[in-house]
């Protein structure tokens, strides 16, 4: 078993386990709990898992910019699933990216015609 952490605004947390079933009921064990008061959220590791449909792209955000200032924006369209916000490994800074996941793809359509 590996683990690693990263710091940023979030924290990061990966684990690698070569028991898929107890992935899975890890995985669903913590999803929602709230630790330290932050909310835990499991969500795909890579942009290529989100779903097309419900997911938003957004570039050109200042480097200082956090999620929790775009959720409270974000959030008038519809119910916010997950938002996240990839950070430069080297640099330790937020790239300037977000995926922003609505639960459907009418707050997502909402959302890109309103902000654009």
């Amino acid at each position: 078993m590996q683990a690693s952490i990263s710091l940023a605004e979030q924290t990061v947390l990966n684990i690698y386990l070569n028991d898929n079933t107890i992935v899975l009921i890890g995985l669903k064990a913590i999803n929602g709990l709230t630790i330290d008061g932050s909310k835990v959220s499991v969500r795909p590791s890579c942009s290529t898992d989100l779903n097309p449909n419900t997911t938003i792209f957004i570039r050109n955000l200042t480097q200082q910019a956090t999620i929790s200032e775009l959720l409270p924006l974000l959030s008038q369209f519809g119910t916010v699933l997950s938002a996240y916000m990839p950070i430069d490994p080297i640099l330790k800074k937020p790239k300037g990216i977000a995926y922003i996941d609505y639960d459907t793809p009418e707050a997502a359509k909402g959302a890109i015609e309103q902000v654009s």
